[in-house]
């Protein structure tokens, strides 16, 4: 976990000079970037999960207005690195497919959130 102090402390102390350190934060930036979550599809995801704790892979698919081959494989993607969790619940007798955001998944785009709030705070965005 990149901790916030660490974010507001990421270069040298001896680096006085402002441009080197918008180069330095560039660099901390980019080594820091998590691909699973920067990738727009999966950020969606993990930002629509945080608003409906529990959603169908139906009534997920249907607001991404993305194919199911491609909501699958992201959705195991997700899951491999235990951002999200798959389950099958019955819903009106009918076995559906729900997902949900895990403890880590917060935690990991909390990290994400604090990362550009860091760097929209630096570029003064």
């Amino acid at each position: 976990m990149i901790s916030e102090a660490f974010i507001y402390d990421i270069v040298d102390s001896n680096t006085s000079d402002e441009e080197n350190y918008y180069d330095e934060y560039v660099k901390f930036l980019q080594s820091n970037l998590d691909p699973m979550i920067h990738e727009p599809k999966r950020l969606t995801i993990l930002l629509i999960l945080t608003k409906n704790p529990l959603i169908t892979f139906t009534a997920l698919q249907k607001i991404l207005d993305t194919s199911s081959g491609n909501l699958t494989n992201h959705l195991k993607h997700l899951t491999r690195c235990g951002l999200t969790q798959i389950s099958k619940m019955f819903i009106d007798t009918r076995s559906n497919t729900v997902i949900s955001i895990t403890d880590n998944g917060k935690e990991k785009l909390k990290e994400y959130y604090l990362l550009f709030k860091k760097t929209f705070d630096i570029f003064k965005l």
